[in-house]
């Protein structure tokens, strides 16, 4: 068994496999760990794939388990929805949503891989072709620039939103009234002249995502002369220091054809998500746990190789309704036009919808845009 890419998805299945007595070759072209941001949350469904993996008590060690939510607040300060966290432990035994530093994370994971000397792991090793592999299956874990999706050929869907952002790491000096006052729960600010996200990952550290406005200079963004502006109605460079910045391209697409033959895809190799719903690490590591039993079960167990055949067809259906749900969370957080926002502010209805857990009748509220300014569409009852 073979796995390209040793990041979560990568070093999660390698953990799922080694446990189960296969034996693993992973491989990545990187020696360390990437230190720039990424995902900073998954939820309780994935903790209960760690502890599968006998790593939930190591994980929740090193993160932080909040019920406070996500509170989407517009221009003015007035919370427009709560998606609403889970007091106590969820229905999956632990607590609903988690945030974290995923170079700690990553650290566990590979940490947990030295468990099973069956697992070999090939740090700073670059795969040129897949035909270099020697071995039964391999699973390219190799992100949105997949060589083993290319050695597939799977077909790409557009589902419609392509939007750059900064996204920056904050170390914050708790000493600070202004860093003090910083929310526990996740704000989604939707002003139409700067939307942004802020999230609480942990102790000092909070996440800072800002969209990308027309006239931005996307190669100036992350420097502090240019940051700190955009943020200066909350802090300020004597109230926090900047750890990492980055500007990514939020994408949202999913593949179709996750398997040829020995060739399998996982996590952003065949579907990449916006971050609205804090799901796509959370995607990626699902498709390692459905993939690992399944490996198990043929290479182990002695079950038809076709039992792969519904890996795609289980994984694909679910990974593509998180995303477009994403999608229609973003576009209200990411309306840019005035007039369109304030009719989104006076509805309401959606605001209930939510408290209810009603994410779909909520939703209903927008419609996605594949521009860079997403429109608002009033429903009409």
């Amino acid at each position: 068994m073979a796995i390209v890419g040793c990041g979560p998805v990568g070093a999660l299945l390698a953990n799922l496999l080694g446990q189960a007595g296969l034996a693993v070759d992973i491989y990545d072209r990187e020696r360390e760990i990437h230190p720039l941001p990424r995902a900073v949350h998954f939820d309780g469904e994935v903790m209960r794939i760690f502890q599968a993996a006998g790593l939930a008590n190591q994980i929740a060690a090193a993160t932080r388990a909040s019920s406070k939510g996500m509170h989407f607040v517009n221009a003015e300060g007035r919370t427009l929805m709560v998606r609403r966290g889970v007091d106590g432990p969820g229905p999956h035994g632990w607590a609903g949503n988690w945030y974290f530093h995923q170079p700690i994370l990553e650290e566990i994971l590979r940490t947990g891989m030295a468990r099973f000397p069956d697992v070999r792991v090939h740090l700073g090793h670059e795969i040129g072709s897949v035909d270099d592999v020697d071995a039964r299956y391999v699973v390219g874990c190799d992100g949105a620039r997949s060589l083993v999706r290319r050695a597939i050929g799977s077909r790409q869907h557009d589902l419609g939103l392509h939007q750059p952002w900064l996204v920056v790491d904050l170390l914050c000096d708790l000493g600070s009234p202004r860093a003090r006052a910083l929310p526990d729960h996740t704000i989604q600010l939707c002003d139409p002249a700067r939307p942004m996200t802020i999230v609480h990952v942990g102790g000092r550290r909070w996440r800072w995502e800002i969209m990308l406005m027309p006239g931005d200079d996307q190669d100036r963004l992350t420097e502090p002369e240019i940051f700190w502006p955009m943020i200066a109605r909350r802090l300020g460079p004597e109230d926090a220091r900047i750890e990492r910045a980055a500007v990514y391209t939020f994408h949202s697409v999913v593949q179709e054809g996750w398997r040829k033959g020995r060739l399998l895809l996982a996590g952003d190799s065949c579907h990449q998500t916006p971050p609205f719903l804090g799901q796509g690490m959370c995607a990626g590591l699902r498709d390692a746990a459905n993939l690992s039993w399944k490996l198990t079960a043929i290479v182990k167990g002695g079950a038809d190789d076709s039992l792969l055949d519904t890996y795609e067809s289980e994984r694909l259906p679910h990974v593509r309704a998180f995303i477009e749900l994403a999608v229609k969370l973003g576009a209200v957080l990411q309306e840019t036009d005035p007039a369109a926002a304030a009719t989104r502010d006076r509805h309401r209805q959606w605001e209930r919808s939510f408290r209810n857990r009603d994410y779909a009748t909520a939703v209903s509220w927008t419609r996605p845009s594949t521009s860079a300014s997403p429109s608002w569409a009033r429903r009409r009852c």
